[in-house]
């Protein structure tokens, strides 16, 4: 282990539509705080930093959530750290292959990587140390998969059997996520786990058994990182080369296939916090068996899970419920019917309020963030944050007008042949066709209320002339 560097790889992909509404496809449950100071990824993160022989970190992050990934990077101080940029939704085999693969261009193939999910919750992260260090030293030329022993018959797991009743041990076989009755029969097998999607391997080991099962992925990766652009420590995949990538998980792609998959047993405290009750289960509970989080007054209830972010939320002579408040949503559900969560979130696709599955009223930009206050189809309001020193692009309307009011900051503001700056209180007018531009030279943050007047409000109507985003204004949206 002395000589042996570990590249974490974490996984930023997933939807966590089981914890709506608090967690949305374009606002996964990763980058959510259930409980305490962190989000989930934030854990992750910290979770690696007494981990020996740690080099860089690599974050697979899909380009929707990149800047709610860069958001929540500056709350800590960790610099060993690389992106790469997913243009499009794929599953795990092609992100670890591709990482697999610039690792092996930039560092090193003997170096081992520890492939993680983000929304992982691991409260001793001494013992998960522990485990992935004894996992390496007796790794060899394995593919180690962390196998969780079951507590319970769950049905939102893979299950994987190993071998024998030793561990490490090969693997016999997968499972599939089981109905209740097979997953009853499966825990008694004293050689079964469930599959915790954590993996540690050296780079060199697996991509020769992906060129081996998997060329087809294997040369894409290489030509998408051929073709990748990088600002800073932040590389884009090329999308005409990224989408052509197999929409395939690492266990179909190479672990059901190779036979050099080995279980390990992780010797800490886990859970993937899939639904609500497995967020109330692992939560701290007060004298009546609550767990109650932001703005929250309960009477005579009990068992319950209860969360607000910003309104109030009061409950009376309830129990064993959920109840999850957002600013446009509201949950309430009984505890046992957690699962039922994802078959809400899908009737809700299908209807009026589809909108909300998806997006939360607050949008993370590379210049700082907005959130909407009020939206109709003729007129929307936004509060907008622009970071000290941040800027967006020199850009115009052509279906909408725009007003601005500072609330808190100084503006510098370009409109026109006009350049002036703004303090709280005051305000300007955009008029449609017309070159603007918004910049925060002071170093706190600027406030600024956006209200938009229009036939067509959405964010594609935008002309830009200018960006210090470079190139990447290609690949994502900055505003």
């Amino acid at each position: 282990m002395n000589n042996i560097t570990i590249h974490p790889v974490i996984l930023l992909g997933g939807s966590g539509t089981r914890l709506w509404p608090l967690s949305r496809s374009n606002y996964p449950k990763q980058f959510t705080v259930f409980s305490g100071e962190y989000s989930l990824f934030q854990e992750t993160l910290l979770r690696l930093q007494t981990l020996p022989n740690v080099g860089r970190i690599y974050l697979m992050v899909s380009r929707h959530n990149y800047f709610i990934c860069l958001d929540q990077l500056q709350a800590l101080t960790i610099d060993n750290i690389e992106l790469i940029v997913e243009p499009v939704a794929r599953s795990t085999a092609p992100a670890i292959t591709i990482a697999a693969t610039h690792i092996q261009q930039t560092q090193d193939e003997t170096h081992f990587m520890l492939v993680l999910p983000s929304d992982h919750h691991i409260k001793d992260a001494q013992k998960f140390n522990q485990t992935v260090i004894a996992a390496i030293d007796s790794a060899k030329n394995q593919l180690i998969l962390f196998g969780i022993k079951p507590n319970s018959p769950a049905i939102n797991y893979g299950y994987i059997e190993a071998a024998g009743d030793q561990l490490p041990a090969s693997v016999k076989q997968f499972i599939e996520k089981p109905p209740i009755a097979h997953a009853t029969e499966l825990i008694k097998n004293k050689n079964m786990y469930w599959n915790s999607g954590m993996f540690c391997f050296s780079v060199k080991t697996f991509l020769q058994e992906m060129q081996r099962h998997q060329p087809d992925i294997i040369k894409l990766a290489t030509l998408t990182l051929q073709n990748v652009i990088q600002q800073g420590n932040t590389f884009y995949a090329d999308k005409k080369i990224f989408e052509k990538m197999p929409d395939i998980s690492i266990d179909h792609a190479l672990m059901e296939k190779t036979d050099r998959a080995w279980v390990y047993e992780l010797q800490s405290d886990w859970s993937d916090l899939g639904d609500w009750k497995a967020i109330y289960d692992h939560a701290q509970k007060d004298e009546c068996g609550n767990v109650a989080i932001g703005n929250v007054l309960s009477l005579s209830t009990t068992n319950a899970y209860l969360h607000s972010s910003k309104q109030l939320l009061t409950t009376i002579g309830l129990d064993n419920i959920i109840a999850v408040a957002t600013k446009d949503s509201v949950l309430i559900a009984n505890k046992d019917r957690a699962q039922d969560v994802k078959t809400l979130v899908e009737l809700l696709k299908t209807s009026s309020y589809a909108e909300r599955v998806k997006d939360d009223l607050k949008v993370y930009r590379p210049w700082g963030s907005y959130e909407r206050l009020i939206h109709t189809p003729q007129f929307q309001v936004k509060h907008m944050i622009i970071k000290p020193g941040a800027k967006l692009s020199l850009q115009l309307h052509h279906r909408r007008s725009e007003h601005w009011v500072v609330v808190d900051g100084i503006a510098d503001v370009v409109c026109g042949k006009s350049t002036f700056q703004m303090q709280a209180n005051e305000s300007t007018y955009i008029p449609k066709h017309t070159q603007h531009r918004l910049s925060n030279t002071q170093s706190m943050p600027l406030h600024l209320i956006e209200v938009q007047v229009g036939n067509y409000l959405g964010e594609d109507d935008i002309e830009r002339f200018d960006d210090v985003y470079g190139q990447i204004d290609t690949l994502v949206d900055v505003h």
